[in-house]
């Protein structure tokens, strides 16, 4: 069985100068952050998600590789063949899944590395795993 540690990230208004512009600042030995601003797209991302896949959720995980980025593409499958696919593309930078996106059983974004990527995906299966799914 494999077990990653996940502290739950702080909520900030702003990030250190020092500290480059990720989705979660994961200092060494610190505490995760996450600005305001990007928790409100990252919980709508959530609801999203949570309001068209009925639970409980699977989450399948396929890392990728989309000419030279690393990817990861997340099945999320519920009850009754409900599901959604995200691909998540590691690009340098940080973008969200579009308005548009969200009328479409397929969803795209990208993260500025791997640890925004890995810690992204250890951030919604604890939401979507919580008792407060339901």
């Amino acid at each position: 069985m494999l077990k990653l540690k996940y502290p739950v990230p702080r909520i900030t208004k702003a990030i250190s100068r020092h500290a480059a512009r990720t989705l979660f600042t994961l200092m060494p030995q610190g505490e995760p952050e996450i600005l305001m601003s990007d928790l409100t797209l990252l919980d709508r991302l959530y609801d999203e998600i949570r309001t068209r896949v009925n639970p409980p959720v699977h989450i399948t995980s396929h890392p990728q590789r989309v000419g030279s980025h690393s990817c990861l593409a997340l099945h999320f499958k519920g009850k009754l063949c409900s599901s959604i696919d995200l691909l998540i593309t590691v690009n340098s930078h940080l973008s969200w899944p579009t308005e548009d996106d969200y009328h479409h059983p397929r969803w795209y974004m990208t993260v500025v590395d791997a640890a925004d990527l890995l810690y992204l995906q250890l951030y919604l299966a604890h939401k979507l795993s919580s008792k407060d799914m339901k």
